[in-house]
């Protein structure tokens, strides 16, 4: 268990840097700058140590937290030194605080404001822009797996007599870094929008936005939903979420809220004002509000909603007593492509929505209840016409999709996706033609 965990993971493999890197790398350091001089000295250390821990740890960290800091070097150097005096300070204390309680108390508000200037440091550092290479993209793996291709192809050429300057995959690791984020900081242009359906395992996160505002519709899964949807709105240049809405309370649709709301401004959480509570969310949702600032509306009827060009149309169906089938129903219209995504609605919410005649034709439907055999009713397809159809699913113990569901969604959709096996789907307005991205995130088209 402590081998699969990624503390023991990471500490081993920061320490393995130390052992195969230190030495090299501190006497090249020392063959190239003053080392006589303290304030130099000083930088070399930092920045040998920070090569050190970093050089096999970087990789482990990227696949577990989806992002790699680039400023490391920069907070090391301003808090390791306090990051020394407070946890050998912390030592001593515990030891005093046996004999002297009210010494140690004193020497602990003392420390406190090391630790006080180490997270303003961290907090500081990790405001700058593009402070973070977030791993959702296939050009952040790629360039990740360049770097070390570089640095592994450097050495082999030196061992065997070609002496390139360091400078070489430095200044190549910098230039394809910058064109990583040239090209997934680019945005959508004006006019344009896109869906995204977020690979979160058996659960429900969906992105929409255009140039200027960002809606989420749901946000929890099997996996981590908060943390997938901060880092693929960070990678696109997103800080902020504009609204999130809840369609329901399950802990497959809200369980990564919390998350989301800690690693970026959420402005307004919009749920079912009848919304049942079975696992305690509610509270914890309003309270996690509370301390960031978001206001949180609850929806007792339907209602029209927009934010910056995207227009949601909310539904209530309120069929029946099931929560599934009390919960939000949302239509997004972003420029001429629609879509409809159903939460966790089944058969009687549909037929609620039909019977009032509202059911509109749609480009895209993101489908009920994970592809369950009670969701995606024949005349409820009929009706939405969708030329695509999404699954978010997720290794469930449900069987889920069920095949009775997608057959029916294959023979009404003519492209039929699923995040089990297609990863994140994104489906622009704009867009000539699908793009299957290396990371396993696909682009699909509408024209």
């Amino acid at each position: 268990m402590a081998i699969g965990g990624v503390g023991l993971q990471l500490s081993f493999l920061c320490v393995l840097g130390f052992v195969v890197l230190q030495l090299p790398v501190y006497r090249w350091m020392q063959a190239h700058f003053p080392m006589r001089n303290p304030v130099v000295r000083f930088l070399v250390d930092g920045t040998v140590g920070t090569i050190c821990a970093l050089a096999f740890s970087t990789p482990v960290a990227a696949m577990y937290f989806g992002a790699i800091p680039l400023f490391s070097l920069v907070s090391n150097l301003f808090t390791l030194p306090v990051v020394e005096i407070c946890f050998a300070g912390g030592y001593l204390l515990c030891g005093l605080g046996v004999l002297w309680p009210a010494a140690a108390s004193v020497g602990a508000w003392v420390l406190e404001w090391g630790i006080r200037w180490c997270v303003l440091v961290y907090e500081t550092v990790a405001s700058i822009p593009f402070a973070c290479l977030y791993m959702e993209s296939a050009g952040a793996v790629w360039w990740l797996v360049g770097v070390y291709a570089l640095w592994g192809g450097w050495l082999i050429l030196r061992r065997r007599g070609t002496r390139l300057p360091v400078s070489t995959p430095m200044c190549l690791c910098v230039i394809g870094l910058c064109a990583v984020f040239l090209t997934g900081s680019a945005g959508l242009r004006p006019g344009e929008g896109e869906i995204t359906v977020l690979d979160v395992g058996q659960g429900l996160c969906v992105a929409v936005q255009d140039d200027s505002a960002v809606v989420i519709v749901d946000c929890g899964g099997s996996e981590d939903a908060g943390n997938i949807a901060a880092n693929y709105l960070l990678s696109k240049g997103k800080n902020r979420v504009d609204l999130l809405v809840l369609t329901h309370l399950h802990e497959d649709h809200a369980n990564g809220v919390i998350t989301l709301m800690s690693r970026l401004p959420v402005e307004k959480v919009l749920m079912p004002e009848s919304a049942e509570d079975e696992s305690g969310l509610r509270e914890e949702i309003e309270a996690a509000a509370a301390q960031y600032g978001t206001d949180i509306l609850c929806l007792s009827r339907a209602c029209l909603a927009e934010v910056g060009e995207i227009c949601l149309k909310l539904y209530l169906p309120q069929a029946g007593t099931d929560i599934n089938e009390r919960g939000i129903v949302v239509r997004t219209e972003l420029g001429a492509m629609s879509a409809y995504i159903m939460g966790d609605a089944g058969d009687d919410a549909e037929l609620v929505l039909l019977s009032r005649n509202i059911v509109e034709d749609a480009d895209v439907l993101v489908v009920g209840h994970h592809g369950s055999a009670g969701a995606s009713g024949i005349l409820f397809l009929q009706q939405v016409r969708a030329e695509t159809a999404i699954v978010s699913v997720g290794q469930n113990i449900y069987g889920l999709p069920a095949e009775e569901a997608m057959a029916r969604l294959r023979e009404y959709c003519p492209v039929l996706l699923r995040t089990d096996e297609d990863g994140n789907i994104t489906i622009k307005e704009e867009a000539e033609k699908i793009n299957y991205g290396e990371d396993g995130e696909k682009e699909f088209s509408l024209w």
